[in-house]
Formats: structure tokens, C-alpha cells, sequence
């Protein structure tokens, strides 16, 4: 038997910034798969939007595979029932 696979829960923090993809909306997103959480940020505006429970499959499918159009993404998994947008930034 393998022995269980622990998560470093003294991790702070496992954000990871996917930028320069083809949208026509989005500038930049900021995924934390560890705390379910995307940071998203729209060209013209200086205004960040966190979204949370965003299933942690999706967060690394979005850093592992470039072809992925990060307006797509928005509103493939950011616009789900169970993701929440909770908070909003005005500077990074």
C-alpha cells in the first residue's frame, strides 16, 4: 500500500499567473488550485474580480495547457452555479 498523498498545508499560497492567451476580454488570470480560487482581470479595466470554488481540475488544466482562450475559460468555469465572485480589487 502507498502511503496517503498529503498537501502541504503550511503552503500560503500556490498562485499561478496565466497571461499572454488569445482573448478579446481577458488580460490576466491569477489561479490558486490549492484555495480554489481565480483572479480575473478584463482589458480596460483596472478592476480585479476573485472568484472561488473553482474546481481545482480546471485551475491546472489552465496552466497546463496553453491553447486554452482565457475568455473561454471565464465563462466555461467561472460562470458555474457553485463559483462564486466575492470580491473585487482595484489594484493588484
Amino acid at each position: 500500500a502507498h502511503p496517503p498523498l498529503l498537501i502541504n498545508y503550511f503552503m500560503s499560497d500556490y498562485r499561478i499567473v496565466v497571461a499572454d492567451r488569445s482573448s478579446d476580454c481577458v488580460s490576466t488570470i491569477v489561479v490558486d488550485p490549492v484555495y480554489q480560487t481565480a483572479d480575473v482581470g478584463f482589458k480596460n479595466n483596472d478592476t480585479i474580480y476573485r472568484y472561488v470554488n473553482v474546481p481545482t481540475v480546471e485551475c491546472f488544466r489552465l496552466i497546463h495547457h496553453d491553447d486554452i482562450s482565457l475568455g473561454k475559460w471565464v465563462n466555461k468555469v467561472c460562470k458555474r452555479p457553485d463559483v462564486r465572485c466575492i470580491k473585487q480589487y482595484f489594484d493588484y
